[in-house]
């Protein structure tokens, strides 16, 4: 379980996942729902990590969205940090 969300670890990977592609490719989430042939609360549901789709609702979505469906319940990427320049000067 993630100790974060206290859901199962690939519950989160999944809403974390979705909820972050469907903004990047700027589909809402009606849409989303919509083409996959879900309520859009149930989308929203799937995205909070409240519901567990069946794997033809996640295929149908990922098709949507453009991605094989196992990129839905990957580990997170690692985030890199930018250098960011100090704001005190050095004497």
């Amino acid at each position: 379980m993630d100790k974060a969300t206290s859901l199962p670890v690939t519950q989160a990977r999944l809403a974390s996942n979705l909820r972050r592609l469907r903004e990047d490719k700027g589909i809402a989430q009606e849409r989303l729902a919509w083409e996959s042939g879900v309520d859009r609360s149930y989308c929203g549901k799937i995205e909070r990590g409240e519901a567990n789709p069946s794997l033809n609702v996640l295929c149908r979505m990922a098709d949507l969205l453009g991605v094989d469906v196992c990129v839905l319940l990957q580990p997170p990427r690692a985030r890199t940090l930018r250098h960011q320049p100090s704001t005190t000067s050095e004497k």
